[in-house]
């Protein structure tokens, strides 16, 4: 998966995420706001060399404020690449924007939702309005249906304290609705949010990261880091922006940091050494698994 961050600016506060904090950070405040298209088309370029790569607009903010993203999804399945995947919160996506976004021939959309009810979502999605989401979300099913798109669409609910009481709501009435349901666990963002919410039992051993494996994130100026958890770059490759991400991928400097997770060795790891969500990240039950597809 090649992780695209279009866009670092949100015009949501959610509880649960980690741009709240760092919004005002001058470190997070380096980057450009919007990916250029110039930045975009080497990437999508690249990326459209290698079938089955998953290519996922998200990352630290919500990618349909960025003013050319119909132009840059529209771009990148006329290479051809597949699956296109966006993550949002649904809070744009009105009645014109879905249907654009549809036309393109986007394979997923999903709606990150996080609560069953009114007052839930706007105590969690601070900033949006339930029904403004709530109406464009019906509208985009219909319009698939309408448009009989093989677009599918996907909505998730974060498993938080706050809404706990409402997983179950949430998961009977979306089920039927659209293609899937997904419920995610909560964790820190690296520490950036409170840690005393979470609920999983963490693991006594720690396991190598996939995303080493699975996943490379494309900041908005075209440089390259391997985890998706670095919301202050600090985690970026030593390659120069807009380096080729398949050499990257398969450079020494990437294999040793690889070798080190599965060594266990990771105190010798100046980017993963204080970790603290390793255990958050799976093998089996991750985005692949929510596509339908393997992540082999």
């Amino acid at each position: 998966m090649v992780v695209v961050d279009v866009a670092r600016v949100c015009n949501a506060s959610c509880i649960h995420c980690a741009y709240r904090v760092v919004k005002d950070d001058p470190l997070f405040q380096e980057g450009p706001k919007f990916m250029s298209w110039n930045v975009f088309k080497v990437i999508a370029d690249e990326c459209s060399q290698y079938p089955d790569l998953n290519f996922r607009f998200t990352c630290h903010g919500e990618p349909l404020l960025h003013p050319k993203i119909i132009a840059m999804v529209k771009y990148a399945k006329k290479l051809g690449i597949s699956p296109v995947s966006i993550n949002t919160n649904g809070s744009l996506l009105t009645e014109d924007m879905a249907e654009a976004l549809i036309r393109t021939g986007i394979d997923v959309i999903e709606v990150s939702l996080d609560a069953f009810s009114k007052e839930k979502y706007e105590a969690v999605r601070r900033n949006l309005n339930f029904e403004n989401t709530m109406e464009n979300l019906k509208n985009l099913i219909r319009l698939k249906e309408n448009l009989k798109t093989d677009t599918r669409i996907l909505v998730s609910i974060i498993d938080q304290p706050e809404t706990n009481a409402e997983l179950e709501d949430f998961q009977s009435y979306w089920e039927g609705k659209v293609d899937r349901v997904i419920k995610r666990i909560y964790f820190s963002h690296d520490g950036l949010t409170p840690s005393d919410k979470i609920t999983f039992d963490i693991p006594d051993s720690r396991h190598p990261c996939p995303f080493l494996w699975k996943r490379i994130v494309v900041t908005s100026d075209g440089r390259v880091k391997f985890c998706l958890e670095d919301w202050l770059d600090r985690k970026v490759t030593p390659f120069p922006a807009l380096s080729s991400i398949h050499k990257i991928w398969k450079s020494q400097w990437y294999d040793s940091i690889r070798k080190l997770h599965l060594e266990n060795k990771f105190p010798e790891i100046p980017f993963c050494s204080d970790c603290k969500d390793w255990w958050a990240h799976f093998w089996e039950k991750d985005y692949f698994y929510a596509l339908g597809m393997t992540g082999d």
